[in-house]
């Protein structure tokens, strides 16, 4: 354990901002596992519900995903991979 004053205060905000990067990406993947497993559920029956109903979660994971990014949580790259890729299935549907 550090014994000067600024390392410890260091410590403990490095500790802190562990947490909350943890909180992000386990929400983020909460989010992600929710939205596949609705499109896997909801394939067979393409109606315009569905549709609208996956576009609400996607914008709400959109939207975690980029104050992710901008946090520095995710890369640039990682967070546009992820909203490619989630897109992606939307469209096919």
């Amino acid at each position: 354990m550090a014994h000067i004053k600024s390392a410890v205060k260091r410590i403990k905000l490095s500790y802190q901002r562990n947490l909350k990067a943890k909180a992000f990406k386990s929400s983020i993947k909460t989010f992600t596992k929710n939205y596949i497993f609705f499109i896997e559920e909801n394939k067979e029956e393409f109606n315009s519900t569905v549709v609208l109903e996956a576009s609400k979660q996607l914008s709400n994971l959109f939207s975690k995903i980029d104050k992710s990014t901008r946090l520095g949580i995710l890369s640039k790259s990682k967070g546009s991979r992820k909203k490619s890729y989630l897109s992606n299935l939307l469209k096919g549907l």
